[in-house]
């Protein structure tokens, strides 16, 4: 079996990175990477850096998280030893095919392992200098997955006409950025029977909701604000049926992680009775079942009252203020 290393800060991982990752993978059966903490390049947590890698290439990619690393950079000999030392201890004695990098040390490295220097050309006139300093800019050069972790997703929950869809607006509006719609409203418009929906109707509507928010996520800066996420899907199961199904239960446990912040919007607000809605008593119980749902799975969420305008301001506040005050 062939098997190659490679290392970097990977400060985002971005496009030159795959290709290199990729160009091995050509060559290897096995390829692991090696990536370093770097605290003082990066804010980006070490663990965030090594999951994007995991999760683009599940199989035949081994990371190692390599904390507490040197972080001098230089050709002399002291520096270059110093960082073989640290590698021959994190590897121990694993042999290798070929070292993979575009960079200049991999003469040094790949002689220290005895194996092979295999330099990738580099691809596209990208770096991740360049992406930390405006990564909506620079996104293209992102995976989608890459790229969330640098737009915080700010969902907003609670029973029907507590201002949902008026925050979310008006909070991209103010941030120039993106919304995410409620699908299910849509959804239900399309395909109500007598004001109900089926199971698999609701399961259509989390699965199409969370693919929606994706696109929205990748053309977002800095904040995402939605309206309504899966939890609210199986909430309405419940209030339909009693029960959910296991779809929505493995949807919510996956993707509840998605999210920075989750406001939950008080009903204290007057309520607007369409005809698409049940009427105030609904409104009360799904909220109850909507912080009863949070609670039961220990997610931190906040409450925001006051009038539209009130709660606009104080999440206006809270997400510039480091998000230190609970809202009220």
């Amino acid at each position: 079996m062939k098997i190659g290393f490679t290392l970097g800060k990977f400060a985002p991982f971005h496009s030159g990175h795959q290709h290199l990752i990729e160009e091995a993978l050509r060559e290897v059966d096995r390829l692991v990477v090696i990536i370093y903490d770097s605290p003082s390049v990066t804010y980006i947590p070490l663990p965030v850096r090594s999951n994007w890698i995991r999760s683009l290439y599940p199989n035949k990619v081994e990371v190692i998280e390599a904390w507490g690393a040197s972080e001098r950079v230089s050709y002399t000999e002291e520096i270059k030893q110093e960082h073989e030392r640290y590698l021959e201890l994190l590897l121990k004695e694993r042999k290798f095919y070929a070292f993979y990098c575009a960079e200049f040390y991999g003469d040094h490295i790949s002689a220290f392992f005895k194996c092979l220097n295999r330099k990738i050309d580099r691809f596209e006139n990208v770096s991740g200098t360049l992406i930390r300093s405006n990564p909506f800019e620079n996104r293209r050069s992102l995976n989608p997955i890459v790229y969330r972790g640098f737009v915080d997703n700010i969902v907003f929950l609670g029973g029907p006409s507590t201002g949902k869809s008026t925050l979310a607006t008006e909070l991209a509006k103010h941030f120039n950025t993106e919304w995410m719609p409620e699908y299910g409203r849509d959804y239900w418009f399309e395909h109500q029977e007598q004001h109900r929906l089926t199971m698999s109707d609701l399961e259509a509507i989390a699965i199409g909701h969370i693919e929606r928010e994706d696109q929205k996520w990748y053309e977002a800066k800095e904040y995402l604000f939605t309206d309504t996420n899966v939890l609210t899907t199986y909430v309405y199961a419940k209030y339909y049926f009693g029960y959910t199904s296991e779809l929505l239960e493995s949807l919510v446990q996956h993707n509840l992680s998605r999210y920075a912040e989750f406001i939950v919007c008080d009903i204290a607000i007057p309520f607007e009775d369409t005809w698409d809605r049940s009427g105030p008593k609904s409104r009360e119980l799904i909220q109850r079942m909507t912080i009863s749902e949070l609670q039961y799975r220990k997610i931190k969420y906040v409450v925001v009252s006051g009038n539209l305008e009130e709660r606009k301001m104080k999440i206006i506040d809270f997400l510039m203020d480091g998000r230190k005050e609970i809202l009220k």
